[in-house]
């Protein structure tokens, strides 16, 4: 695949010659040529769900691993002002996660470094200049081989199942009517219902409305329907830990409630974020003493959702 047709939803920067040679020299690692191709075309960044997921092939299973590829870190900021630097960010997670010096860290997948995908430069069971994967939280310091090299990585990614156009439709009628007319979870529902602020569902849908059904990274329009949805998921049951917000086989998970609502009979695809938005909006509102926790769990603060109510 040519490393331009690789579709970023928020790329990074555009990289130099002279850029690529630092980074090079900084590293004492020779880049693949296919990911300088990549990282001089568009900069790395957040992957859109054209170019998302790869089915791993596993032995002892019947069914392939699917990597949802979510990042591949290249130069600077991605457009969403996200860390995408592969020099300064990739580093400090080398260090973090104490990833050997034997690979180089290049990118990482939709539940953030705890599946992490890593170029080989001196592991001996694998090829050099072969793409390894790891699942850091389930066998960390443990590397599956995914290509050969990194342009056989970059011609296995493929459209996420739930890709279409219509998934990243643009013309506004379609987000009119998936955010003011598609079906809400019932769990959703429950929630809202359980809330004392009359009109929150038309407010909820509103927000879900601006933020166009398809965001990843920080936005006020994300936060903002982010926090109506938590305010009626704590009249019910807030949650103790990060884990309760982003997990997706529970339909009590905030990302569950939103990616399986806004569904009308043409578009199967509901609200579409990654993981770490998520993340982000929780780490955020902590740090900000606008999320905070009580023996029940976390709530938002009251005095602080009066006034974003009053908007």
């Amino acid at each position: 695949m040519n490393s331009c047709k690789i579709d970023f939803e928020y790329p990074g920067k555009k990289c130099t010659v002279l850029k690529i040679a630092q980074i090079e020299k900084t590293l004492g690692k020779k880049l693949p040529k296919a990911y300088k191709d990549l990282i001089k075309c568009c900069g790395g960044g957040v992957l859109s769900l054209e170019n998302n997921p790869i089915e791993l092939p596993m032995d002892d299973s019947s069914e392939d691993y699917v990597l949802n590829v979510e990042q591949i870190l290249g130069n600077g900021k991605t457009s969403s002002g996200d860390n995408n630097d592969l020099l300064t960010y990739g580093r400090f997670l080398t260090e973090e996660y104490e990833i050997p010096d034997e690979v180089l860290l290049f990118g990482f997948c939709e539940s953030g470094m705890h599946e992490y995908l890593v170029i080989n430069y001196g592991l001996k069971d694998f090829p050099e200049g072969s793409v390894l994967f790891c699942n850091d939280e389930e066998n960390p310091g443990e590397y599956i081989q995914v290509a050969s090299t990194f342009a056989e990585f970059l011609e296995l990614l493929e459209p996420d199942p739930e890709f279409s156009e219509s998934t990243v439709e643009s013309d506004p009628k379609y987000i009119h009517a998936r955010s003011m007319n598609g079906a809400l979870t019932p769990e959703l529902e429950r929630a809202i219902a359980a809330t004392p602020t009359p009109g929150l569902e038309h407010e909820i849908r509103c927000a879900a409305k601006s933020t166009g059904l398809y965001v990843s990274g920080r936005s006020q329009e994300t936060w903002h329907l982010f926090d109506l949805v938590y305010w009626s998921i704590q009249h019910v049951k807030p949650y103790r830990q990060i884990e309760e917000l982003t997990v997706m086989d529970s339909p009590e998970a905030m990302r569950t409630m939103l990616s399986e609502s806004f569904i009308i009979p043409e578009h199967i695809s509901g609200f579409l974020s990654d993981i770490a938005t998520f993340e982000l909006w929780w780490e955020d509102r902590i740090k900000e003493n606008r999320l905070v926790q009580h023996e029940d769990g976390y709530r938002l603060d009251s005095s602080y959702m009066d006034a974003v109510l009053k908007k």
